[in-house]
């Protein structure tokens, strides 16, 4: 029989063995951090960018990449457009700081899909309908999920989304949690918005609601001009940021037409037809929230 030190000895070695540190497990790659998940297809103004292994934030750089985690701020009168590799379309009004959390095109190892969380500011989003599946791109606000299940939804997020509404009992809403109010509205398709223990589906083409802190309206129809201020913010729907407009061009005079081997002037040319792309929406109705607020119309 082994003596009462001897056993103490053994059982304290068996001890410090158990105590013993396993080798840390290898760090998770890196390389979705650096993961370039579109471009800046225009820029206008002042726009900053931060990827995840920069130190500060940097002039974000047009045709440059935006990478997954990238954190984007626009400055007073800015907005960005980013294209997606799935070729869908972000725009990034001014006022505004958002994130790339997530976007996978279509792999073996992960469904498709995309995230962006929005702090503050106006944005627009349009499928291009490739890639990231539709019911698999979500937006995340202070105040609220919004799946989405179509192709156009826009949004705005702290005072600017008072700025947009201007009057009526939504105000009275929005104005519950100013830096966190939240305006959604549909263009196309069909989304979802959680907020707290609800889901509130908006499939209607212009529908929108609005959250303030833990309030909420019902889905309505912004009235005019509402909708005319959102897209001051975001420019006209189908228009990305525009550069700032530099000096006018003088207009070379006409050149007199030249008459051919017959002596006769060939007519004058007609110039194309302008274009103006910009829309225009106007709806008007509203509702109530978890707590009646009255009235109607606004905006």
């Amino acid at each position: 029989m082994k003596s009462l030190p001897v056993i103490l000895a053994a059982t304290f070695a068996l001890a410090l063995a158990g105590c013993e540190q396993k080798p840390a497990s290898p760090a998770a790659p890196v390389a979705t951090a650096t993961e370039t998940v579109g471009v800046n297809a225009e820029i206008d103004n002042d726009v900053q960018q931060k990827s995840v292994a920069e130190p500060a934030f940097r002039g974000a750089v047009l045709q440059g990449p935006v990478r997954y985690a990238d954190d984007i701020l626009t400055a007073v009168d800015s907005r960005l457009l980013v294209r997606l590799k799935d070729n869908s379309a972000l725009t990034v009004g001014p006022n505004a700081r958002i994130s790339i959390d997530r976007f996978v095109i279509d792999t073996d190892a992960s469904a498709p899909g995309a995230a962006v969380s929005v702090a503050k500011g106006a944005f627009r989003f349009a499928s291009g309908g490739q890639g990231a599946k539709p019911d698999n791109v979500r937006f995340n606000t202070p105040l609220a999920a919004i799946g989405i299940r179509g192709t156009i939804l826009e949004g705005v997020v702290g005072p600017d989304a008072l700025n947009v509404i201007g009057s009526g009992p939504w105000l009275a809403i929005l104005s519950l949690g100013p830096d966190t109010a939240t305006v959604i509205v549909l263009r196309e398709g069909i989304i979802e918005v959680r907020f707290g223990d609800e889901v509130i589906t908006l499939d209607e083409p212009g529908d929108a609601i609005a959250l303030g802190g833990t309030r909420r309206s019902t889905v309505f129809k912004m009235s005019a001009p509402a909708p005319a201020r959102l897209d001051a913010l975001l420019a006209p729907r189908g228009v990305g940021p525009r550069p700032p407009a530099g000096p006018a061009a003088d207009t070379p005079p006409p050149t007199p037409p030249v008459a051919d081997g017959g002596g006769k002037a060939p007519p004058p040319r007609n110039p194309p037809p302008r274009r103006d792309p910009a829309g225009d929406v106007s709806d008007d109705n509203y509702s109530h929230d978890n707590e009646a607020v009255g009235g109607s119309g606004g905006g």
